[in-house]
């Protein structure tokens, strides 16, 4: 697989998780203004490395976070950058 998509967040940007269970594997969704990303799992690709992937997807997320608090700490003011 082959993509490159960039989402700009923002005030209208929301995540959805769909969980089922033990009945089938949860769908985590990214929508933004113009499009969404869903990411789920397929019965073809072992557990673990699904685990292994979504392991990197949380340590990402915490790390985009912890980065992003940072820089709004440093810059208090509410212009976008150009």
């Amino acid at each position: 697989m082959s993509a490159s998509v960039s989402f700009h967040v923002d005030g209208k940007t929301w995540f959805h998780l769909c969980q089922y269970g033990t009945q089938r594997t949860p769908i985590l969704t990214l929508n933004g203004a113009d499009c969404s990303l869903a990411l789920a799992s397929h019965r073809d690709v072992p557990i673990a490395e699904q685990l292994e992937c979504a392991r990197a997807l949380a340590e990402n997320a915490a790390g985009f976070l912890a980065a992003l608090e940072l820089f709004a700490a440093a810059n208090t003011d509410t212009t976008p950058a150009e």
